[in-house]
């Protein structure tokens, strides 16, 4: 008889997502075809939550530097690591960071080390914030991504409308 049991690992290059896979006790090692992403709970967002994703948060990426300078603590990032850590370019990493600093949620830390970025949220209520965000990005990633991912199309739509020619005219 077959017994397998369920069992959950953090993917190594995403700590963000969770893996399900059952362990195949017969043959003594995970079962690949059952792999499969975990969908996260069905909890509400915030409303808070959910005000900050709508009016602050520009790009998933933002949200994912965001998340990985404050998972560091206090260990300054510099931009070229900040690239190679989210798979993006020097160039995008540089518009995050300096999205990230318009938003209060890291400062410099020069002079000590010119080019290195720490996380320094502007006060305690968008620390808090940032905590609730990462509770929810790892359990309700799906939720979050989506809100995010509508807030950015509607956006594009906006500016879009924007050079739309009117038939009236």
């Amino acid at each position: 008889m077959r017994f397998s049991c369920p069992h959950s690992v953090r993917d190594t290059h995403n700590p963000n997502l969770i893996l399900d896979y059952v362990y195949d006790q017969e043959a003594a090692q995970p079962a690949a075809t059952q792999l499969a992403f975990r969908h996260g709970s069905t909890m509400q967002l915030p409303d808070h939550l959910r005000r900050f994703i709508l009016t602050s948060v520009p790009s998933v990426p933002f949200v994912e530097a965001a998340l990985l300078f404050r998972s560091v603590g206090g260990v300054p990032l510099s931009t070229p690591t900040l690239a190679r850590r989210l798979y993006v370019t020097e160039a995008t990493a540089c518009a995050i960071v300096d999205q990230l600093r318009g938003a209060g949620i890291i400062a410099p830390k020069e002079p000590e080390s010119p080019g290195q970025y720490y996380y320094a949220p502007a006060d305690q209520r968008l620390a808090d914030t940032l905590d609730t965000l990462a509770t929810y990005y790892t359990s309700d990633l799906i939720e979050v991504t989506q809100l995010i991912h509508s807030t950015t199309a509607r956006r594009a739509s906006d500016f879009a409308d924007a050079f739309r020619l009117k038939k009236d005219r």
